[in-house]
């Protein structure tokens, strides 16, 4: 049995599961592990046990919103880059600080394009 590695680890955070699902199938296809996160506190839970090379965080979350759970993210984990996925990006300006606002963010209904844009930022890194 030949098992290839992973380029790495990317923590999903959405509440729609067929969304959640989409992006797994497409990080997955792009030779990254995806671990999957459906509400803000998993997605904490998850950070803690685990590091991360990139996060996709929806805003709109059930327990801990998407826009609380980015602050934490920046403050907590050094270097990881978020992008943001949401129907809802206006919600990012209740950010005041420059230093907690996402590398990339994609409107909803995303397409398989922007989010191998995205990807290919982890290769530049």
């Amino acid at each position: 049995m030949n098992e290839t590695k992973a380029l790495g680890d990317i923590l999903i955070v959405e509440d729609n599961q067929q969304a959640r699902e989409v992006l797994k199938e497409i990080i997955s296809s792009n030779g990254y592990a995806a671990t999957l996160a459906k509400d803000g506190r998993e997605a904490l839970s998850a950070i803690q046990r685990q590091r991360f090379c990139l996060i996709f965080l929806d805003l709109r979350l059930p327990e801990v919103n998407g826009v609380d759970l980015l602050r934490k993210v920046k403050e907590t984990t050094s270097g990881v880059p978020v992008i943001v996925v949401s129907g809802y990006p206006e919600d990012l300006l209740q950010l005041r600080n420059k230093d907690m606002w996402p590398e990339m963010v994609i409107s909803k209904p995303f397409k398989i394009s922007q989010i191998r844009e995205a990807l290919s930022l982890l290769k530049e890194r």
